[in-house]
């Protein structure tokens, strides 16, 4: 609502009580898409690339929706289309930047010592190794790696990078 009245004040055209609805309507399609989509769930793994993607797409879909309803009601002459196209810029550019915001602050939350997790893998073997670079490269699961816990002899065991923590004892040690 604040982006397209902003748009408006900006492009110094009249702020009606038309355009507070519109801008409303906008706010609860967007709200509804964005809930379609589960952008409102926390999930540590998505890429900021698909974020940004899932954010742009709601809101041209919120847009679009938009422009059939004036279309369809002959309510078009009412809306100046360079407030709507300065509203659609305007509007993604403050969504985008709050959603980054967002994800900066949770990634802050997500790296402190209050929110990481030890963990431990049974195995050291490729498919143990495989699994804890899988898991470590990705900072935001929050779980901090503590090494391998294995029974068999040095010799059955696979070769660990010098970066990695390394064996730490047997399967009876690990609980």
């Amino acid at each position: 609502v604040g982006t397209y009245a902003l748009s408006r004040w900006l492009l110094g055209q009249e702020i009606s009580d038309l355009t507070l609805a519109a801008g409303m309507m906008g706010a609860l399609l967007f709200v509804l898409f964005a809930e379609g989509t589960g952008i409102y769930r926390v999930e540590r793994a998505v890429s900021p690339d698909r974020d940004l993607a899932v954010v742009t797409l709601n809101w041209i879909c919120t847009l679009t929706v938009l422009l059939v309803f004036a279309f369809f009601l002959k309510m078009g002459a009412n809306f100046s289309r360079i407030s709507f196209a300065a509203w659609g810029i305007l509007g993604l550019s403050v969504l985008a930047c709050n959603r980054m915001c967002l994800r900066a602050m949770l990634e802050t939350l997500i790296r402190s010592p209050h929110h990481q997790r030890r963990f431990a893998i049974a195995g050291m073997n490729p498919l143990g190794l495989q699994l804890a670079q899988s898991i470590q490269s990705n900072p935001l699961h929050g779980l901090n790696f503590v090494g391998f816990f294995d029974d068999r002899i040095a010799g059955r065991r696979c070769d660990i990078p010098e970066d990695m923590p390394g064996y730490q004892g047997k399967l009876n040690e690990l609980i």
